[in-house]
């Protein structure tokens, strides 16, 4: 079965090849980038030979202690090192579980909208995708999961069930009864409930619930983090899963298989990260004031109409809101792409269900985020209007 590039990864190739391109389309913390003191400390890694020979396929064993304290600490849960593998990103833990787990046909349950790089991992080892809307919002009330709608999906060829938490694009943020209640869910029917918590630092309201006791504790679910939105390493690829020692012990050998180890310099930089919390706090301010940017200056498009059912996240990177009277926005991305040269992301790569909505991220620069929501405003107000009065684009669009 053959795969394709969905369309966040397209179009921000093209953004790049823009000279004045402005992108907020791929969940990339660019604020800054790396913080210096992590970059520094990766310069002095380089000076010895630690990072030059192959590692453990489990991840070094400094940086799953320097992670099972940190659960401790942040989470009051007890994680054994046994019960931690480093991955390839976080990604890279869901493609081993993936392959180790699936067989072709078996169904992973993916509630909309929903990552989109988890439905071509499941494709590449012969699963099957199930798409169910199952996250709802009343004329603007915050996003709800319905556990219920998940709960009528789940048939005996189910093997995964995978949530965002904070959810990309929503920003919506689960409750402990929730996570709870689907990881009883989980044990009651055999399946592996997977919470990707990449997110987990970039929460502005109320109290965020980790899954890692749960994934400590429960044979059935799965706890995996990143380093890349914490700490601004989406391009060094390191992240992490939890599970059982059972589960860990098993899927190891096809992270060995896929890549004899995880990169070690970032190992030992990740690791260093860590022992920094105030890099963290200093990420999600400049996230913070993005948010508030981004909810500001969009608000005139949603008081004329232009945009509609944005929910302000109490998380994440991600503006998240519909194009009325447009059934699929990508051709309308692709045509804001070219008119005004910013990129956002189509709805359709969330799920087929939300394919009239569009996915903004805020993780930017202020002069950089004002000046790409301000040609996003230009098009909505001045350009695509005068697209309406003719044939072709509008027609297939709106």
């Amino acid at each position: 079965m053959g795969l394709s590039l969905y369309e966040i990864k397209k179009i921000e190739s093209i953004a790049r090849q823009q000279k004045d391109g402005i992108s907020l389309a791929q969940a990339a913390l660019r604020v800054g980038g790396v913080h210096e003191a992590v970059r520094e400390h990766a310069r002095e890694v380089l000076l010895t030979d630690k990072a030059d020979y192959y590692g453990d396929s489990q991840g070094l064993r400094s940086l799953r202690w320097d992670l099972t304290q940190y659960f401790k600490k942040r989470y009051g849960a007890q994680v054994s090192l046994q019960q931690v593998m480093v991955s390839h990103g976080a990604i890279g833990a869901f493609a081993a579980l993936c392959a180790g787990i699936l067989k072709p046909g078996d169904e992973v349950v993916l509630p909309e909208p929903t990552y989109p790089a988890y439905k071509n991992t499941v494709s590449a080892v012969g699963g099957r995708a199930i798409f169910v809307p199952a996250y709802v919002s009343d004329n603007g009330e915050p996003w709800q999961l319905d556990i219920d709608r998940i709960h009528k999906t789940i048939t005996s060829k189910t093997k995964l069930l995978v949530l965002a938490n904070p959810s990309n694009p929503l920003g919506a943020v689960l409750k402990i009864e929730e996570l709870e209640k689907l990881a009883h869910l989980a044990e009651k029917y055999g399946f592996y409930l997977v919470i990707d918590e990449a997110y987990e630092d970039h929460v502005f309201t109320g109290k965020f619930d980790s899954a890692v006791g749960l994934a400590a504790r429960f044979e059935h679910v799965v706890r995996l983090g990143s380093f890349s939105k914490n700490f601004a390493m989406s391009g060094w690829r390191v992240g992490s899963m939890v599970a059982s020692q059972k589960l860990i012990d098993y899927l190891v050998p096809f992270q060995d298989a896929f890549f004899s180890c995880p990169n070690q310099l970032v190992q030992f930089a990740a690791s260093y990260a860590l022992s920094r919390p105030d890099l963290i706090k200093e990420a999600r301010d400049k996230v913070q004031d993005g948010y508030r940017i981004a909810m500001a200056d969009l608000a005139p498009l949603v008081e004329n109409g232009m945009i509609a059912n944005m929910v302000n996240p109490s998380a994440a990177f991600f503006a998240f809101f519909k194009v009325p009277d447009c059934q699929n926005t990508i051709d309308l991305v692709y045509d804001m792409l070219h008119a005004v040269r910013v990129a956002v992301v189509p709805g359709i790569d969330f799920g087929p269900s939300f394919g009239n909505y569009i996915r903004l991220c805020y993780a930017r620069n202020p002069e950089y985020l004002r000046d790409g929501i301000g040609r996003l405003k230009n098009y909505f107000e001045k350009t695509l209007p005068k697209r309406v009065h003719h044939q072709g684009f509008e027609q297939k669009t709106l």
